[in-house]
C-alpha cells in the first residue's frame, strides 16, 4: 500500500508531466531524449525519502540538474561527432567528361554558345535574366517594359533556343 507522502509526491509529479515534458523537449531537442529525461526526473523525485513533497519549482530544478550532468555532455559529444564526419568527399582522380554533364542537360559553354546565336539582343537579355533566376516582374522592371512583354520575350527566346539546339 502506498503511503500518503509517496502518493502526494506521485500526484505532484503526475500533475506536472506535460510542462516537464515540454521543458525536456526544449532542453534536448529530440523526442526520445525528452522522454528519457522525463523518466529520469520522475525516478529521481520518486526515490526521495518519504515525507519530502517536491514543489513544482524543485521538479524543474531536478530536471535541469539531470540534464546538466547527463544529457548535455551527451549532446556535446554528439555535436562533436557530427562535426567530425565527412559528409561530402570529392572523388579522387580524373572525372570522365561524359559524367560532368547530367543526362537531359547541357554544359554551360554549350548553353552560352546557343545564347550567342540569338539574333535579337532583347530576347537574349530576357532569357539570360530568366535563366539566372529573375522573375518576369524583375525582368520587366530592369528593361522598362510590361510584365506581359517580358514573358513574350522569354517565350520567343525559348523558341529560338530550341530551334538553335536542333541545328
Amino acid at each position: 500500500m502506498i503511503s500518503n507522502s509517496t502518493h502526494s509526491a506521485a500526484s505532484a509529479v503526475t500533475a506536472l508531466q506535460a510542462p516537464l515534458l515540454r521543458l525536456a523537449y526544449t532542453l534536448t531537442g529530440e523526442r526520445s531524449e525528452a522522454y528519457n529525461l522525463l523518466r529520469d526526473t520522475t525516478r529521481s523525485v520518486m526515490s526521495r525519502p518519504a515525507g519530502v513533497i517536491p514543489s513544482p519549482e524543485s521538479l524543474f530544478e531536478v530536471m535541469r540538474e539531470i540534464y546538466r550532468t547527463s544529457y548535455s555532455t551527451r549532446a556535446d559529444k554528439h555535436r562533436v561527432e557530427v562535426a567530425a564526419r565527412r559528409l561530402y568527399a570529392i572523388p579522387a582522380g580524373e572525372v570522365a567528361t561524359d559524367d560532368t554533364v547530367p543526362e537531359g542537360t547541357m554544359s554551360a559553354s554549350h548553353a552560352t554558345m546557343l545564347l550567342t546565336k540569338l539574333a535579337d539582343p532583347h530576347h537574349r537579355r530576357a532569357i539570360s535574366l530568366r535563366a539566372a533566376g529573375y522573375t518576369y516582374r524583375q525582368i520587366a522592371r530592369l528593361d522598362g517594359i510590361s510584365t506581359l512583354r517580358a514573358r513574350i520575350r522569354v517565350m520567343m527566346a525559348g523558341i529560338s533556343l530550341r530551334a538553335a539546339a536542333r541545328l
